[in-house]
């Protein structure tokens, strides 16, 4: 009889300790599924953030280009330019001998 009550025992115990599995088991089922469905979002964020980064370096590469080629233009008008009168050279005007008037 000891035996058969200690057998009751046990297999309340396993027939609980299996209730607690299940469950366990379902808790664990429901964390992956939703571990998963996180890893699927950050998957999605990281290539559409990838696809970003593409876009920007393209952008980057774009307006160096530009600013390559607006640079020399820059340059030159940011040279100070002489005024068109300046750069003919004035040569003095020699005026004609004025006409000695004869001493008396």
């Amino acid at each position: 009889m000891k035996k058969l009550a200690i057998a009751v025992a046990f297999a309340g115990m396993l027939a609980g300790c299996g209730r607690q599995a299940a469950a366990d088991l379902a808790v664990c089922k429901a964390d992956l599924t939703k571990a998963q469905t996180d890893l699927t979002f950050a998957v999605t964020a990281r290539t559409a953030a990838e696809q970003r980064v593409a876009a920007l370096e393209a952008k980057v590469k774009q307006v160096q280009a530009q600013l390559a080629a607006f640079q020399p233009a820059a340059r030159t008008a940011a040279k100070p330019k002489a005024p068109a009168k300046a750069a003919a050279v004035k040569k003095p005007v020699k005026k004609p001998a004025a006409t000695a008037k004869p001493k008396r």
